[in-house]
């Protein structure tokens, strides 16, 4: 499977295991999710010919054979409800961090980000990583955005440099008045 399944695996795994050491972590998400995936059928018919449908049809077929590509190499998948659930946490939650120079990202989860909500402006700025001077320890580190953050302020930061409110609602649940990276597709002809 893919960096995204395995970490969906291990999540729902954590959550299982009372004793795992991220545990209380997985138990922390919410277990009702907004995302287009858990509307009732009811509720996603009023979406119909939008990208969003789309994109909500194309992903539902998707985590179905995923699931079952899984289940065929005997990797012992959660139920397909869960895995639903943890790849929707996954999505929503994980961060592309750079495995070493020239080696590609990967999606890490990073509970400490979980507590920033999404906000534009934002007042934190994304992830970086930073190299001790002598170039021995690499960290992330979050640094203070060009909105100041006064006492008492909630800490936000955006989900990406350019999100439509399609990528919101299909990944978050959620999408914002007056984005400036809103789009509708249309079919010509």
């Amino acid at each position: 499977g893919s960096n995204i399944d395995v970490l969906a695996m291990i999540l729902d795994y954590a959550r299982s295991q009372p004793s795992h050491a991220y545990h209380a972590y997985a138990e922390s998400m919410p277990r009702e999710l907004t995302t287009t995936l858990f509307w009732r059928a009811g509720e996603l018919v009023e979406l119909e010919g939008t990208d969003l449908f789309q994109y909500t049809q194309g992903r539902v077929i998707t985590i179905r054979h995923q699931h079952s590509r899984l289940s065929e190499a005997e990797l012992s998948p959660p139920p397909l409800t869960e895995f639903k659930r943890a790849l929707s946490q996954v999505w929503s939650r994980s961060h592309a961090i750079e495995r070493l120079p020239g080696e590609g990202e990967v999606p890490a989860l990073l509970p400490l980000i979980d507590l920033f909500n999404f906000g534009r402006p934002s007042n934190v700025l994304p992830l970086h990583k930073v190299t001790s001077s002598d170039g021995r320890t690499e960290a992330l580190e979050l640094r203070a955005g060009p909105k100041p953050i006064g006492e008492g302020d909630e800490c936000t930061m955006t989900y990406s440099k350019a999100i439509s409110n399609t990528k919101l609602m299909l990944d978050y649940g959620f999408c914002i008045e007056a984005n400036e990276h809103a789009s509708v597709d249309a079919a010509m002809g």
